[in-house]
Formats: C-alpha cells, structure tokens, sequence
C-alpha cells in the first residue's frame, strides 16, 4: 500500500507539473489593413478565415449540419452562418504533430478555421458582421498569393563549369556588371559551405526530389504537400529553381553552385525540406507549412513567394512565421 500510496504521489506531482509548463508566444506587430480600401480582387471569393476566442474552444467540438447550413451552437455565429450560407468550416492546421497539441494549442492554432461561403457572398461584409459579435478574435479575407520572380541575366545552364556567370555569386564584371556587387560567396565559402544539420525548408512549388544537382541535399524526411495534405511531392520549376539557388550540390561538375551546397562530399551541404504550398495555379497551407517546418527541425525557411496585392497580409501567416522565429532551430539554434 505504501508502494502504490507513493506512486501515486508522483504521478500527481508529475501531473501537476506538466499542467504548469508554459510557452513563449511572443508574436510580432500586427499593421494595420484598412480592408474597407483593400481591392476585391486581394483576396479570394467563397471563403474567410477565423479564429475563435478561447473562451469558445469547446463549442468548436460541436460543429454540426442542417439543411447544409453550417451551426456551432454558438446563437450569434449561426445566425450568421444562415444568413451567408456558411456550408463548411475546415481546421487551417490539419497536418501538424500532434506530440506538440499543447504548444500548438498555447499558440492558438486549434482555434483557426477557414469557413466556406458561396462565391458570391460578399467577403468584406461577412467579416465586418463576424467581428461584431465579439466571438471571434480575428476574420480575414484569404489573401492571394503567388510566388516571387526569379530575376536573372543569363539563362540557367546546369553545370558547375558556369559559375562564372552566377554573377550574383561572384561578379567580376561578366555582362558588363559592376565588378564586387555580389553576396562574396567565395569568402564566405573560406568560412562554412554548409552543413548537412542544417535543414531549410523551401515554402515553394514542389521541388524535383531526383535532380540530378539536388537528390543528393535533400531532407532525409523529404516534405510535405500541404496544398493538398499528402507525403507525395509534384515538382515544378519554381520550387525547384528557389532549392538550386540555396542547396544545389556545389562542386559535383554539373548544374550550378548551392549558396550552402557544401563541397560535393555527400556529409556536407545544407538539406533541403520541400514543403509545397503551389500547384499549378493554385495555394494553399503557408501557415501550415511554417509550423510543420518548425517542429520536424527546420533551422531556415525560404519564403520566396509574396501576397499579391500590397499592404495585407494574413494574420493566421504572420502568427506561424512567429511561431517558427519561436520554436525552429532543429538541433542547431534555438529558435
């Protein structure tokens, strides 16, 4: 008895500790967006983004359908739901480890939906209506995204022997540029080459896993597909181009040189997760993938992709990049 009666205060203790155990959630600064100027063409039609006030998380257990109509037993929500025609509610953050629910729970992730909505609805009015009832914490329109330009003055030709024109790398003045206006790789390569513990996850297009100047820099895990929450990776050339540019094996005689793509041997170079949020002409799952990144041990994240319009941004992305300045750092940084 006195065995049992013992365990059972450490288990108690144990308990009582962990229901102690706090997280930084120290988010960033949030500017303002004036959604009454933002064109409609910012943002997609037929669904909002929400996250729910804590005070609510148990009503989102509840979520049901009648007549099509999505209710979740909270009276102001339903009514709006009836009078939009709310027809679903998707969790943002699906895909993320569940050995971490309590740190993701701290950070408010399991308070974020995506409500879909008939395209026609128009998306400023059912956010203004959603942030008067005081049940909810933040209503955004979804933002559209699309990935950034990759300017270059030469044609990408995949050997090595052409570092000499990755002028950015290295400028001595080929196409008649401006001799020393580069990032003085060849410097900072007498330093570090990069190192196979460091992880950069790629928020891009698929990258092609099998290149035959990449196969070799990429993560051990590989990805993941958060547009459209699957392990199989589409490759395209953005995604492709963005990982060649940082991890593309350096000094294997083919392809170019990797920023960090190490010194051909296969233990060094940086390693290369591809967390696809692109297919074709469609996105989806930045927040997602910055979180996922952060918790399977990415030190970098490579975000070479922008909100199409100027001055917005969604609030659920803006948390996650916080969360990942927070929480990343795999085996190399805190943080």
């Amino acid at each position: 008895m006195k065995f049992i009666a013992l365990l059972l205060f450490l288990i108690s203790i144990c308990y009582c500790s962990f229901s102690q155990i706090s997280f930084s959630t120290q988010r960033g600064s949030r500017p303002f967006i004036n959604l009454i100027k933002v064109p409609d063409s910012a943002f997609e039609n037929g669904k909002v983004s929400v996250k729910f006030k804590a005070t609510y998380s148990s009503s989102l257990h509840q979520i049901k359908k009648e007549n099509g109509i999505l209710l979740f037993g909270i009276k102001a929500i339903d009514e709006l739901s009836k009078k939009y025609q709310i027809s679903d509610a998707k969790k943002l953050f699906q895909s993320l480890d569940n050995r971490k629910k309590n740190l993701h729970n701290a950070w408010g992730f399991n308070l974020w939906y995506d409500l879909i909505l008939p395209l026609n609805v128009n998306i400023k009015n059912v956010i203004t209506d959603l942030q008067a009832t005081g049940i909810i914490d933040v209503a955004e329109p979804h933002y559209k995204i699309g990935t950034s330009d990759i300017k270059s003055s030469t044609s990408f030709i995949p050997n090595d022997a052409k570092f000499i024109e990755q002028w950015n790398l290295k400028n001595t003045g080929q196409n008649n540029g401006s001799i020393g206006s580069d990032i003085a790789i060849t410097d900072a390569w007498d330093i570090e080459k990069g190192t196979p513990n460091v992880i950069v996850a790629m928020i891009d297009r698929g990258i092609k896993i099998d290149h035959p100047d990449l196969a070799q820099n990429i993560w051990s895990g590989v990805g993941y597909n958060f547009f459209n929450n699957s392990n199989i990776i589409t490759p395209e050339d953005h995604g492709t181009a963005t990982a060649g540019i940082v991890g593309a094996v350096t000094n294997n005689t083919i392809g170019v040189s990797g920023i960090a793509g190490g010194n051909g041997n296969v233990n060094s170079g940086i390693r290369l997760m591809s967390c696809q949020t692109f297919s074709g002409s469609f996105n989806g799952g930045f927040a997602e993938a910055l979180i996922w990144a952060a918790d399977n041990g990415a030190c970098i994240a490579s975000n070479s992709w922008v909100f199409v319009n100027a001055g917005v941004y969604r609030i659920s992305v803006l948390d996650a990049i916080d969360y990942f300045c927070t929480n990343g750092g795999g085996n190399v940084l805190q943080g």
